[in-house]
């Protein structure tokens, strides 16, 4: 593939590496920048995780003319990469910028190790500089061993023919001879000397990364020592536990009527501005500060336990509340007023999957948490006077499991959700796992449910924060099982070909309906295809032909019909310094009268969070959570505008606007305390 050459700094483009025997040459995509060589495994991933670097101030390089093949080996380290370009033309050309990067380096002379994660290089030290020294000094030892023997056969003649005329001459040679013995035996041991000078560096190189090596091995038992440590005292603890938990460490806490007074005054002044504002929505909030983070420190301490029943740091957390952030797929909620409308079930069906998928949208970059709810807390929005039509509540029903219960109302449309979140630390990844379905009523009738897939928060200690989404969402036609849409999340893998945030879907029809014969197992026939990346956005076309030859494997298909279904809302740049909220995220937590007091916008921990009040807000949180302890301990913590059904689900019992109405608020607990 040519490469390109878009500025004189900078070298890109696509180059064959070397990887290993089985594999042999792979395709990747390198950058030349900055002194650098990376490569990535598409262009695409050159945004997200470097496979492997090289400081090019310390490379050698290897080639050959008219070959487009290439070697490039750092002067004091166990790897080298052995890389092809497409024509001997194109060789030149990454040579070229290669060669230009270290005449401009200004590290020249210094060795860096290559950062290279692609372990299937080889990995043998690079000797030959030795083993060339070894090769003279064996020259030299040869051509001494043959001067001594012409040296001993001159001392022999001259012996012999001493007393005759002759012994001029044989002296001659004899001066001759010895004086090129001289020679050898003193090119043989500069030689020597160059030899044992390297042998030595060598050997102390050697000596160095074994200590290092050893090293590294001593911590990693005393490490995997310690994981084992904790993980028994850990199921210990677990097993000495009672039916109640919390969510931090027992802790003693005094409360200070002039402290709280002073949340409550904060509180009041928030809600009183924004109340100067008429109403407004705002499109940004305070930018984030960024206090020194250890986040090994914390999570070593609670390995294979459930984060649910963990208190967190604020540092960790973002200015809004799991209530707040169970709200925001909603700012896609025209899918589900296009779904009302659609009198086509499949595409009733694909629009729900959409919007199914949305909520993955805002994780892309959002790699804090949102926080846990106090129990009896709730969030109200309502935008029925607003383009979006809707107005939702959602109240934590349950502190232990973690449950909350949310109610929305659209146009022609209900929505009804209780979801339980459940996550816990293992293999170095944060795996969380969200339980409960989603029931979706419309008003001309339909019933329709859908689950969630796994998430997995990665790089948690070696690297970069990032999560990743796999599994797969099934979305349900209860009236009638045959149309229903199947959503496949492969998940990010180094392994895999896959590109980051795939989603693939199919949406399925009775056979009857779809031309192309009948499924005798299951009477049902694809007849949609959507494709698409949560991070962008997703298309859907018309199946025509179906080239799979057994249910389930790859999407083989011919379509038609292609046009956008969803396209994600683009995050402002400077919104980047703002949790990387979306307009529509930074107004969820704007504060507003006359809504329950227990609402998330009345919360005083996150309010000072979103000011950059971290100390403070971290002595709220502590301050919060002790007075729901003391609350839950005493019993008969009930949900207030929920209740309970025989299957575990929770629904709406319809009292709230009435007490708003009235501003009649003495059903709620002081959660907050006000």
């Amino acid at each position: 593939m040519p490469a390109d050459t878009a500025n004189e700094s900078t070298q890109k483009g696509r180059l064959l590496k070397w990887t290993n025997y089985l594999k042999g040459y792979q395709s990747r995509f390198f950058i030349v920048s900055n002194g650098m060589l990376s490569y990535y495994r598409s262009e695409e991933e050159s945004k997200e995780v470097c496979r492997g670097s090289m400081n090019l101030s310390s490379v050698r390089i290897r080639t050959s003319s008219g070959s487009s093949s290439f070697v490039l080996v750092l002067s004091r380290e166990s790897r080298a990469w052995h890389l092809k370009a497409s024509s001997a033309k194109e060789k030149e050309i990454w040579l070229s910028a290669i060669r230009a990067e270290q005449n401009s380096s200004e590290s020249e002379g210094i060795s860096t190790a290559a950062e290279d994660s692609d372990n299937e290089d080889s990995e043998v030290f690079d000797l030959s500089s030795l083993g060339n020294h070894l090769k003279d000094l064996q020259t030299a030892r040869e051509v001494l061993l043959g001067n001594e023997v012409a040296l001993q056969r001159a001392v022999n003649e001259y012996q012999a023919l001493a007393k005759r005329p002759e012994v001029r001459e044989c002296n001659k040679k004899l001066v001759e001879k010895q004086a090129l013995f001289d020679l050898n035996c003193s090119a043989a041991l500069t030689t020597c000397q160059q030899f044992m000078k390297l042998a030595e560096s060598e050997v102390a190189r050697v000596e160095a990364a074994f200590r290092h090596e050893r090293e590294q091995a001593a911590r990693l038992a005393s490490t995997a020592e310690s994981l084992a440590s904790n993980h028994v005292h850990l199921e210990r603890l677990m097993s000495q536990q009672t039916d109640v938990f919390f969510d931090a460490t027992d802790q003693d806490f005094t409360f200070k009527s002039n402290e709280v007074e002073r949340l409550s005054s904060a509180s009041s002044g928030n809600q009183s501005n924004a109340d100067s504002a008429s109403g407004n929505r705002r499109r940004s909030i305070p930018a984030r500060t960024h206090p020194k983070l250890n986040i090994w420190a914390f999570l070593k301490d609670h390995v294979l336990r459930d984060f649910t029943r963990v208190s967190w740091p604020v540092n960790f957390n973002e200015p809004l509340s799991f209530l707040q952030r169970a709200a925001e797929p909603f700012e896609y909620s025209h899918l589900l007023d296009k779904a009302a409308e659609s009198e086509d079930i499949e595409l009733r069906l694909a629009h729900i999957a959409a919007f199914a998928v949305c909520p993955l949208s805002s994780s892309i970059e959002r790699t804090s948490k949102p926080f846990n709810p106090l129990m009896c807390e709730t969030y109200e929005l309502d935008l029925r006077e607003s383009a979006e039509g809707f107005w939702l509540l959602a109240e934590q029903v349950s502190h232990h499991p973690p449950v909350c219960a949310m109610h929305v109302e659209g146009r022609n449309w209900t929505l009804n959700q209780s979801l339980s979140v459940k996550s816990s630390f293992v293999g170095g990844n944060i795996h969380i796992t969200t339980e409960g379905e989603s029931h979706l009523y419309f008003s001309g009738g339909g019933h329709y449910s859908w689950t969630r897939p796994e998430t997995v928060v990665k790089g948690v200690i070696t690297g970069k924060v990032w999560l990743d989404h796999k599994g797969s969402i099934l979305v349900t036609n209860h009236e009638d099982s045959r149309f229903r849409c199947q959503l496949y999340l492969p998940g990010y893998s180094y392994f895999s070909q896959e590109k980051p945030y795939r989603v693939r879907a199919l949406v399925f029809a009775p056979a009857d309906s779809f031309q192309l014969g009948q499924d005798e197992e299951t009477g049902i026939k694809p007849t949609h295809v959507i494709d698409g990346a949560y991070n962008s956005g997703l298309t859907i076309s018309r199946i025509t032909k179906d080239n799979r030859q057994a249910e389930q494997s790859e999407f083989d298909f011919e379509i038609s019909n292609t046009r956008q279904l969803w396209k994600r809302v683009d995050i402002p740049e400077a919104h980047k310094s703002m949790y990387h909220f979306s307009e529509f995220a930074c107004c969820l937590n704007q504060p507003l009268s006359g809504v329950a007091p227990t609402d998330s916008r009345n919360r005083p921990d996150i309010r000072q969070l979103e000011l950059g009040s971290h100390s403070a807000a971290e002595n709220t949180k502590k301050m919060l959570e002790e007075a729901q302890r003391q609350r839950l301990k005493s019993g008969n913590v009930q949900p207030m505008w929920f209740h309970e059904d025989e299957n575990g689900n929770y629904t709406y019992n319809g009292n709230y606007f009435a007490c708003k109405e009235s501003q009649n608020w003495s059903s709620c607990p002081d959660i907050f305390i006000r």
